[in-house]
């Protein structure tokens, strides 16, 4: 779920897209990303407002000025949305903290013997 302030989206809609090759996107964390057409993006009814699954943009968050919030809330592809993370350059510490859960749990079940 990600949260925008509705008076920065524009024509007061949520679209979901491909970005298009050669885009680039300001995510929240301020850096400026490179996209493909295998990367889903959020817009609203001019532009870019977030990387679907992954992050939000600049252009969109949530300041102490708001007045109204929108919430996004999808069910997006998870292999999608994890190749679209590396091939960004994002990669969210709950991901990684989910991938190193499960390793540790995959080990310890085989050194065990409980293998599934």
């Amino acid at each position: 779920m990600h949260a925008y302030d509705y008076d920065l989206i524009a024509g007061k809609k949520i679209v979901v897209k491909c970005a298009q090759d050669g885009d680039t996107f300001q995510t929240l964390d301020g850096q400026i990303r490179n996209l493909d057409r295998n990367v889903l993006m959020i817009n609203d009814g001019e532009k870019e407002v977030g990387v679907a699954g992954i992050m939000g943009g600049e252009n969109s968050k949530i300041t102490d000025d708001v007045k109204t919030m929108v919430f996004e809330a999808a069910c997006f592809d998870g292999t999608n949305i994890r190749l679209s993370s590396k091939r960004i350059g994002l990669v969210r510490m709950h991901q990684e903290n989910s991938k190193r859960d499960w390793t540790r749990t995959t080990q310890k079940r085989r050194s065990t013997g409980h293998a599934s």
